[in-house]
């Protein structure tokens, strides 16, 4: 296929972040957790899914740490475009305390759900999130195109929905509320329908901030 003398690189990603798939019931999956290896369940996939997006949000504090290393052979100007950029990029995000379920650990929060159509990959993350920060119990869920989430304090659960359109600011925004919680399931589930046995916990909402904006326009909301 190539040359013995050709370079190969190649790139590396978690497996919660490139590859998580959904295949086996509880019983399987607490077998594949007693032996050290994925689940593979649903409730493992789903939390894989929000440590794939916790991470996306973070990225600009990662960022910025590994640089403030290497940018020292810049210019003093150039030093400080770059530091400019990437301390208003990123937020800080608390990881929740691991919770066991059907025998197996799972990080339960924050819960982040960032829809295709705000975000496709980690350039549109990079451009539309500006620091900030994020409670372990919160959840965040983001659905559409133009938005611009800047120091957002997220202490609870925040649901945004922008039609195309709609460009919309969140601008030094501090929420606060009871949230949502993942409650393990009464009676061992006995008496609940399936998608939430095969979870081993439901998704209690108690209080939420809904941000929806259903008309073409240009909108800032600061508190």
């Amino acid at each position: 296929m190539t040359h013995s003398d050709a370079k190969v690189s190649y790139v590396k990603l978690e497996r919660f972040f490139s590859y998580t798939p959904v295949k086996n019931g509880v019983k399987q999956g607490a077998a594949q957790a007693d032996k050290g290896l994925p689940p593979m369940t649903p409730s493992s996939g789903e939390a894989d899914l929000y440590a794939a997006n916790r991470e996306l949000l973070r990225l600009g504090q990662s960022a910025f740490s590994k640089v403030c290393s290497i940018v020292t052979v810049y210019s003093k100007y150039t030093r400080a475009l770059i530091f400019e950029n990437l301390e208003l990029a990123g937020m800080q995000v608390a990881d929740a305390s691991p919770m066991t379920l059907n025998g197996m650990s799972i990080m339960p929060g924050p819960r982040v759900v960032l829809a295709p159509s705000f975000a496709l990959g980690v350039g549109d993350v990079l451009h539309k999130v500006r620091g900030g920060r994020m409670a372990s119990r919160s959840t965040l869920t983001v659905h559409g195109q133009d938005i611009l989430i800047e120091n957002l304090d997220l202490d609870g659960t925040l649901i945004v929905r922008a039609v195309p359109g709609a460009h919309v600011h969140l601008k030094g925004l501090v929420i606060k509320n009871r949230g949502w919680a993942l409650e393990p399931l009464k009676e061992g589930g006995r008496r609940a329908p399936e998608e939430l046995r095969v979870r081993g916990y439901q998704l209690v909402k108690y209080e939420q901030r809904v941000l929806e904006f259903n008309e073409p326009g240009t909108y800032v909301v600061d508190h």
